[in-house]
């Protein structure tokens, strides 16, 4: 599986699909947890949008996630990983962190 998943820059064209993949992928936990607040949701996710920390994960040349990874002085720390759900728990993620690692 190795060889058919790539990490790409993100782009400024990407915010679409990142914004809906967070959507994807948070909105259960976020709501549950504190409420789902979409004006909320959109100004936070603007804000906070950093395409020089992010790579998009692609899968076969398809988008299926990404993640956001912060190089410091004492490591590598991955800030967040989101993978679309109906590639999850197909050892994607495991594989990422090893690659970026």
């Amino acid at each position: 599986m190795e060889d058919v998943i790539k990490l790409r820059i993100v782009t400024l064209e990407d915010y679409g699909f990142l914004y809906a993949l967070h959507c994807t992928t948070m909105h259960d936990y976020i709501k549950a947890t504190w409420g789902w607040d979409e004006v909320w949701q959109q100004s936070y996710f603007k804000q906070h949008f950093r395409p020089e920390a992010n790579q998009i994960i692609v899968l076969n040349g398809h988008e299926i996630g990404s993640v956001e990874v912060d190089y410091k002085e004492d490591g590598v720390h991955i800030s967040n990983i989101q993978i679309l759900p109906e590639h999850q728990s197909k050892g994607i993620g495991s594989l990422i962190i090893l690659k970026i690692i």
